[in-house]
């Protein structure tokens, strides 16, 4: 079945005034060169990246799923989570994720179908087209996404887009302003309060954002340890001059990676990862310093856990006995110093609704 004529999603009819048979239609799909979407829509199906995770398989059935949605919803564009995909900005999505619409001709309400969700703004919805989808303005997207996810999935989004000079806070900031009122409006103004580039990845972000949210305060970022002769040992993710305390999300994507023209095997290319891990961590910990490990997945399944390793390691550290030095602002101090670092309340994330006075 030739599919170069039709779009990546595609209705039967189309396919067969392409020349196509229902019988050709059968064989591609057993063939997987398509598969059936809903009664009368197929879409072809994309190839698989090598060694390619969850996350971007979950994301290539997200935009399958909403080309049709924007096909079968003319006047509609991808917003939200789904315009955050358009953009290829650091979003994590499960499967289960409805595909984000808004209404760009007015429609009279915002409503839920299945699988599907479509936004209605009272106000004009800024659009651009991007890989041939009608999608909302980036800095549009990035505020809306701060309004409807988590706290620290907007936070790890955010930093993202900052590091990448993708956008300002200003221009985010200016654009929450026109979405006065609106629900989720208090948790992003929140991400704005955290947000910080420093922060190198994905699940840096995420993590550092769900403790804080259960009463960790946001540690310094990328800090550079020096040993007792002012010799750099080691660049740590989070530390906690107070309580002399650092902090290292272990993303397993860095484990897994091998560099260009490494052709080792992968199990070999995680041990001498682990290896230099370990290598890395222990002068700094034999200066005074300890740690405090975690991976994503333990910050997300078990985040009490996590919290509770982070509390006990404060409470036994002895910051004044770290021989070494850390870097802050450009000057090499000992341990410990206060910091006022961003903080924000979990109450004052919440949208409150004033209910009017009966008369």
């Amino acid at each position: 079945m030739d599919l170069t004529p039709l779009p990546d999603v595609f209705r039967l009819r189309e396919a067969l005034a392409s020349g196509a048979t229902r019988a050709d239609v059968a064989r591609a799909i057993d063939d997987h060169e398509i598969s059936w979407v809903r009664h009368g829509w197929y879409a072809k199906s994309a190839p698989t990246p090598p060694l390619s995770e969850k996350w971007e398989e979950h994301r290539v059935s997200h935009l399958a799923q909403l080309d049709l949605e924007l096909r079968r919803r003319p006047g509609h564009a991808a917003s939200h989570t789904s315009a955050a995909l358009v953009h290829q900005l650091e979003v994590s999505i499960s499967p289960q994720a409805n595909v984000d619409l808004s209404a760009v001709q007015r429609a009279p309400v915002s409503r839920r179908e299945p699988d599907l969700s479509v936004h209605c703004a009272k106000i004009e919805t800024p659009v651009e087209v991007i890989d041939g989808r009608l999608t909302t303005t980036l800095t549009r997207t990035v505020a809306d996404f701060l309004r409807v996810r988590s706290l620290p999935h907007g936070l790890a989004l955010l930093d993202a887009a900052l590091r990448d000079g993708q956008v300002t806070l200003e221009a985010v900031r200016r654009e929450l302003d026109t979405q006065r009122r609106w629900r989720g409006r208090p948790r992003a103004l929140g991400v704005l309060t955290l947000a910080d580039p420093l922060r190198e990845s994905w699940a840096e972000s995420y993590t550092f954002g769900r403790l804080h949210l259960l009463g960790i305060p946001m540690p310094l970022h990328q800090v550079d340890i020096l040993d007792e002769h002012l010799r750099w040992l080691a660049r740590v993710d989070g530390l906690w001059p107070e309580a002399g305390v650092a902090g290292e999300c272990d993303g397993h994507a860095k484990y897994f990676l091998r560099e260009p023209g490494d052709e080792r095997p992968v199990e070999e290319v995680v041990r001498h990862r682990l290896e230099e891990e370990r290598r890395r961590q222990e002068p700094v910990e034999h200066l005074g310093l300890p740690f405090v490990r975690w991976t994503p997945d333990e910050v997300r399944e078990q985040p009490e856990a996590v919290h509770g390793r982070v509390r006990h390691a404060f409470a036994a550290s002895h910051p004044e006995q770290f021989r070494g030095y850390v870097v802050y602002q450009g000057e090499a101090r000992r341990l410990p110093f206060s910091v006022e670092t961003p903080s924000v309340d979990a109450e004052d994330l919440r949208y409150r609704r004033t209910r009017r006075r009966r008369r």
